[in-house]
């Protein structure tokens, strides 16, 4: 997902909340919003499960995936206790799921947090807190980058 569409899918999640639109279901097709017929949902907090990732998520949040290098893949979910995990495999190998911590509003709405692929293996997650705040979580670049660790704000790739 590029991060045009990854932008144009959490504008049209936040508008779909603040007008009440969620049943009519909004969609944002070449900048411009569209409706489209509401797909069937999983109640909230219903868990989900990843058939090759093992674990379980909530299933609204969904699943965000970024590619870091060509043979590390990385997923991201949020938990049944609202805390962001994550889970890579290099290959054919597989991490542990590792907590990042943090909680994300409890409101089941997948336009809470977003991820900006920002090239050379940086990524950044942004997430809506439990206080209503944005907090960024941003991956330094290459195969064994680090996580900077939750800050107050919203960041995007320059």
């Amino acid at each position: 997902m590029t991060t045009t569409e990854t932008t144009e899918r959490g504008v049209a999640a936040r508008v779909r909340r603040r007008l009440g639109l969620a049943a009519a279901g909004l969609a944002v097709i070449g900048g411009m919003l569209a409706l489209a017929p509401t797909a069937a949902s999983a109640s909230p907090g219903q868990k989900c499960s990843l058939p090759t990732w093992g674990g379980s998520y909530l299933c609204d949040y969904g699943v965000l995936s970024s590619q870091i290098t060509s043979s590390i893949q990385e997923v991201f979910v949020i938990g049944p206790d609202f805390a962001v995990w994550t889970r890579w495999r290099n290959g054919g190998t597989y991490s542990a799921w590792t907590s990042m911590g943090g909680q994300i509003l409890h409101d089941y709405d997948s336009a809470d947090w977003d991820r900006w692929n920002c090239g050379g293996g940086s990524v950044i997650l942004n997430v809506v807190g439990t206080n209503g705040y944005w907090y960024y979580n941003q991956r330094g670049t290459g195969a064994s980058g680090r996580w900077s660790g939750w800050h107050q704000g919203y960041l995007v790739c320059t």
